[in-house]
C-alpha cells in the first residue's frame, strides 16, 4: 500500500509504533514493544534516557539505561543499535561486553574501551532470520524476497503473478503459511493462506487432501502446493491436490500463522 516502515531504533523509537514525518510523506516506526525480552519497564527506561540526551554509544546506553542482558542482546539481533553500530554481530558483542564489564567493576564512570571486533556482516536472507529471531517481523524485506531467484528456477511463481493466471491453470506454488482455518460449516475443507513477497495466495484443501498431508498440512511453515487455479472475477483460489516441502538451499523464517481459531 505504499507504506514504509522502519525498524525499531533505540535513538528513534518509543515503546508503541509512532509516525514520522520526512516533508509530505509518513512513515510507521515500530515500537520497542515487539522486541523479545524487553519488557515495559526497561522500554519506559530507554524512552526516559533518550529524552533526556541521545545515546552516543551501546556503552552509554547500557549506562543510563540499566536494563538486563538479554534486553540488550535482543535489541542488538534486532538492529536497534544500527545508529551507532551498522553490524549486528559486532553489536552484539559490545552489548554483552558492555554488561559484563560493569558486572565486573571495570567502568568505574567512565565508558570502558577495547579494541574493536571485525565480524563479517550479515547477508541479506541472515538479516531477515535475525530480525524475525528477534521481533517476528522484519521491516527490512520479506524472507522469501532473498530466494526468489532459486524459486524462479524451481519454476514457482510469486503470488503477483498466480493472481494473473488463467482459471483451470495447474500450478505449482510455495509461500509461508500465515493461516489454517476450517470453519464448523465447511464441511471439514481448510482454508489456507500462503504469502510471498508480493502478496496472498488463498488455498482450498479438502479433507481427503488434508489427510494424506495431515502432518504438513498443521505444522509446515514454508509450504509447497500443487493444484488447480478457480478463478471468478477478482478472486482467486488455489484447489489443492498436492502438498509438499520446497526443497531451498535455506529454509526461511517464518512469523507465525493464525490457526484454527
Amino acid at each position: 500500500h505504499g507504506v514504509e516502515v522502519r525498524p525499531a531504533d533505540v535513538q528513534r523509537s518509543r515503546w508503541d509504533s509512532t509516525l514520522e514525518q520526512d516533508g509530505d510523506a509518513w512513515a510507521v516506526r515500530m515500537g520497542l514493544r515487539f522486541v523479545k525480552s524487553l519488557g515495559y519497564g526497561a522500554g519506559r527506561a530507554i524512552e526516559i534516557a533518550v529524552d533526556e540526551a541521545p545515546f552516543t554509544s551501546i556503552e552509554d546506553f547500557h549506562l543510563r539505561t540499566k536494563i538486563s542482558e538479554s534486553a540488550l542482546k535482543s535489541l542488538a539481533e534486532a538492529g536497534a543499535f544500527a545508529g551507532f553500530e551498522a553490524q549486528r554481530r559486532s553489536a552484539l558483542w559490545r552489548a554483552v561486553g558492555a554488561s559484563r564489564a560493569e558486572a565486573r567493576g571495570m567502568f568505574a564512570g567512565e565508558e570502558h574501551a577495547e579494541p574493536a571486533a571485525h565480524f563479517a556482516p550479515l547477508s541479506e536472507f541472515d538479516t531477515i532470520r535475525w530480525d524475525y529471531a528477534a521481533t517476528n517481523y522484519s521491516a527490512r524485506s520479506h524472507p522469501l524476497a532473498p530466494l526468489r531467484a532459486e524459486l524462479d528456477a524451481l519454476g514457482l511463481p510469486d503470488a503477483r503473478r498466480v493472481s494473473k493466471m488463467r482459471d483451470g491453470a495447474r500450478i505449482d506454488y510455495a509461500g509461508l503459511v500465515i493461516c489454517r482455518q476450517r470453519p464448523g460449516t465447511a464441511a471439514g475443507v481448510t482454508f489456507m493462506t500462503l504469502e510471498d513477497e508480493t502478496g496472498f495466495v488463498n488455498v482450498i484443501v479438502k479433507p481427503v487432501v488434508f489427510e494424506a498431508h495431515v502432518v504438513l498440512g498443521k505444522t509446515r511453515a514454508f509450504l509447497g502446493v500443487s493444484g488447480r487455479l478457480q478463478v471468478k472475477g477478482s478472486s482467486v483460489q488455489l484447489l489443492a491436490k498436492k502438498l509438499w516441502v520446497p526443497e531451498v538451499d535455506v529454509e526461511p523464517q517464518s512469523g507465525g500463522s493464525r490457526d484454527f481459531h
